[in-house]
């Protein structure tokens, strides 16, 4: 998909649209953050890569763009907290 770089003033702003997580080859992570349009306008998608390792700090920024609180305990495969 092309995008066209917009030239929006500062002003207006970009607005989040919607983030895509994506498995990377070497078991890290890259998160796309895609911009909705106006009208005719339109922003490259910023995209942020996460290493293997870095599974915590990755959840933090999707947490944190998605305005989703993170969760303190991860439920075991049991289902028990």
């Amino acid at each position: 998909m092309a995008y066209r770089e917009s030239r929006t003033p500062h002003s207006k702003g970009k607005v989040l649209d919607h983030l895509r997580v994506k498995e990377a080859e070497d078991g890290g992570h890259t998160v796309e953050h895609h911009y909705a349009e106006d009208g005719m306008v339109f922003h490259k998608p910023k995209v942020h890569v996460f290493g293997k390792d870095e599974g915590a700090e990755m959840m933090a920024h999707v947490s944190k763009h998605a305005n989703v609180k993170e969760h303190a305990k991860v439920a075991d495969e049991e289902g028990e907290e």
